[in-house]
This record gives C-alpha cells, structure tokens and sequence, in this order.
C-alpha cells in the first residue's frame, strides 16, 4: 500500500517559500505538560535538564544535547518528576520549509516513512549542540532588532536541522503496538481525501465506533469530524495556489462531495470563502505561477552566454512563450529579450574589469552576435562604452 500523505508540504509553494513562518520559542518548563499537537513540524532541543516524552504512546527519555523530532499530528507531551525540569529551543514550521532546505528530499521523504521505527530523536555532541546553540540564538536575537533580512537564518537553521537528522543515525526500537487514539489518527490522515467516516476507520483498525471516537477525543480534544475538517482544510488552502485546479477539483480532491460543504468549512477555518481566499493570493502573488518565474530566470541566468532563445526556455520548463513572458513581467517588469540582453551585459561589465579581450572576442563570450550589438546594450543598460569602462589600460581592438 502506497502511503498517500496529505501534508505534501514539499509540493507547495506557499508552504516553501514562507521562511518567515518559522516559529521559534525558548523555553524553561518545570511542570507535566498535558498531550497536544500541531499540524506543522516540530524540533524540541533540550538545552539542559532532562525527562521523559510520550510520542504517540511510546515513551522516551530526553536529556541535555537531545534534538526530537515531531511530525504534524504527532501528539507528544513533556513529563516531568517533581524534581525535574528542562530548559529547550522549540522550532517549528511547514514540513515545506524544512523539506525546501533540505539537501537530498528524495532521503529526506524516505526517512519521514520510516519514523515509525526509529526513535524520533538524536544525541549531539558538544560542538553539534554549540552550533545550533548559535543559529537558535541568532534567529532571536536578529528579529528582536526588526532586522529585515533575518528570515534568511530561518533556511540556515532549518537546513543544519535538516543535515544533522540526515547524517546522524537514529536508534531503531521495537514498536510496540500504538494506542487506539495514534493509530486512528494515523488512519484519518492518510485516507482524508476518501469518504471517510468512523465506521470506516472503526472496520479498517478492528476498533468500534465509540473506540474511535473516545481515543481521538482524548488525544485531541477534537471529535472526529472536526478532525477531518482540518485536515481537509489544510490540504485544500495549499491546493488553492494552482490556478488550474477549480475550486470544485479542490474540494473533491479533499473528500468533499459537497461545494456548499467545503465552503462552509473553508469560511470557518479562514472567514474567507475559497474564492476569496484565492483572490488575496492572487493580489498578495503568492500564485504557485508566480513562484514559476523562478524557475524562468534562473534558467536565463545560468545559459543567457549561450545562444539563448525564447524557444529554448520554452522547451526547458514547458511554459508557452506568453506565459514566460507574463510571469517575468509580473516578477521584474521586463520581458525574456530584456532580460536577456541585461545579464549578458552585466557578465561582460565582469568581464571588462578583469580581464583583457578584444571586443569581438566579448561580444562572442556574452553571448552577442557581434560588437555592436554588445557596445549598443552596454550603453543601453550601463550608460557606457566598455573602453569607458575598463579600469586599467586600452582595450585591444
């Protein structure tokens, strides 16, 4: 059976490219904490103290250097004696973000389905603990200066995240048979986008009804239709960001066989239909084809000293000419030929003021057809010739 997982954060662009979504806490918790959960990943590093964790039924003892890992919907909860307590980083965020800053998604994915038989968490040493010491810190400290570019820690932080469990090996156990609560959550999550009911789940884990219902509750606090809601609605506001997918397609993608259903539901989420919520996506350019461009400029960015054409970046990402062109308007007001044209130019400015080559020979390595098409451009984009340019000697014709 093919695990069909809903949090495909790594195939949503608003889930990827919202660094600034990162939540991150320090903590000093003294006292038992009652079970919750959050539909985001989450990393708890314990910094001094230690106890004992409960994930998903199954108990682990935590100390200082440890780093645990928590998936959406993983329901833990700190446990403390009376004479303990624990001092921790929490971080938390899309399951896109840390999926985006991962190295390898492919060993990435495949180390998230075998969660299941390695205890979620890690030993580091000494100088592994100071180095995430520094990122947590420096991620606070920027954003309580307003600093504006302190998002950019946010990738750092997540990608040593993402290195240290793809490089550290995580002890295997012996899994025991999980709670009732675990294991019907578990089942919503994977079938949502089916018809799902709680005769269903109750059939496929050889539970009753009112088992079903009594566990998630206790585990939640949610009844089971609130449950499915959620996750219904959290698939289907990442959905929203492919413009060809109809908000009817979105609503039966995620189990709704009701639009006036879904609307409802979405409304109760976000105060927002589906269609309005779109709309603030659109205006906001948060669009999975907005984040297309992309893909457009880096392409031109690394072939534009080739004999580069439209055509070429059509073949290479499968858009139309008038898309390619759309999306660079709306991302740099500018189109493919301008685009082109002015990082040709920029690469021969490069150049110009470190090395020696006769005109020709530039205009060929930029990418140009000839000199004069590279002298017009350079002083189309640089109000300058390249012998005005250079800043040493004269330029061998």
């Amino acid at each position: 059976m093919v695990k069909n997982y809903p949090f495909v954060g790594s195939h949503y662009f608003s889930e990827n490219f919202k660094p600034q979504d990162l939540s991150l806490t320090y903590q000093h918790i003294q006292a038992t904490q009652t079970p919750h959960f959050y539909n985001e990943v989450e990393f708890i590093f314990i910094v001094s103290g230690k106890g004992e964790i409960a994930i998903n039924g199954q108990l682990f003892a935590i100390k200082e250097g440890d780093l645990i890992h928590l998936l959406p919907y993983h329901v833990h909860q700190l446990i403390l004696a009376d004479n303990q307590s624990v001092e921790c980083f929490r971080i938390r965020f899309s399951l896109g973000l840390l999926l985006l800053s991962s190295v390898n998604e492919d060993n990435y994915l495949s180390a998230l389905t075998h969660m299941d038989y390695t205890v979620p968490i890690i030993s580091l040493n000494a100088r592994k603990q100071r180095q995430l010491r520094f990122f947590c810190d420096e991620v606070i400290y920027e954003k309580n200066q307003n600093n504006k570019h302190f998002e950019t820690l946010h990738i750092s932080l997540t990608s040593y995240i993402s290195y240290l469990f793809q490089t550290i090996k995580m002890n295997p156990y012996h899994k025991n048979e999980p709670a009732n609560g675990w294991r019907s959550l578990e089942y919503l999550q994977l079938y949502h986008q089916d018809e799902l009911t709680v005769e269903r789940v109750a059939h496929a884990l050889a539970l009753t009804t009112e088992e079903v219902r009594t566990s998630l509750n206790q585990l939640t606090g949610m009844n089971f239709i609130q449950l499915l809601n959620q996750v219904r609605i959290r698939n289907a506001t990442a959905l929203l960001q492919f413009p060809d997918l109809t908000i009817q397609k979105i609503a039966s993608i995620c189990g709704y066989a009701s639009n006036a259903n879904f609307y409802k539901q979405f409304k109760e989420v976000h105060d927002l239909t589906p269609t309005q919520y779109r709309q603030n996506l659109k205006e906001n350019k948060q669009m999975i084809g907005f984040n297309d461009s992309w893909d457009v400029i880096i392409y031109i960015l690394e072939n534009c000293c080739t004999q580069l054409d439209l055509e070429s970046v059509v073949t290479h990402t499968n858009f139309s000419s008038d898309k390619i062109n759309k999306l660079l308007q709306d991302k740099l007001n500018t189109g493919f030929k301008e685009l082109l044209n002015r990082c040709r130019v920029q690469v021969a400015r490069m150049l110009v003021q470190n090395y020696d080559f006769n005109l020709s020979e530039l205009a060929l390595k930029v990418g140009f057809s000839d000199v004069n098409t590279l002298i017009r451009n350079y002083k189309k984009y640089l109000n300058t010739t390249p012998h005005q340019d250079k800043k040493q000697g004269k330029w061998p014709l």
